[in-house]
């Protein structure tokens, strides 16, 4: 048996927050690669 047994409701909570998770980082990770290759490009390397 699976210790880490979910309701329905509990598994669609969590697909909800993870996709909101996503949503959220997908803009922030990119700020932050932009970021990083203004830097490195900055530099001249």
């Amino acid at each position: 048996m699976k210790r880490n047994w979910r309701t329905p409701e509990q598994i669609q909570f969590q697909k909800k927050r993870k996709e909101k998770v996503l949503f959220l980082a997908i803009p922030i990770f990119s700020i932050i690669l932009g970021v990083l290759i203004a830097i490195i490009s900055n530099q001249g390397i």
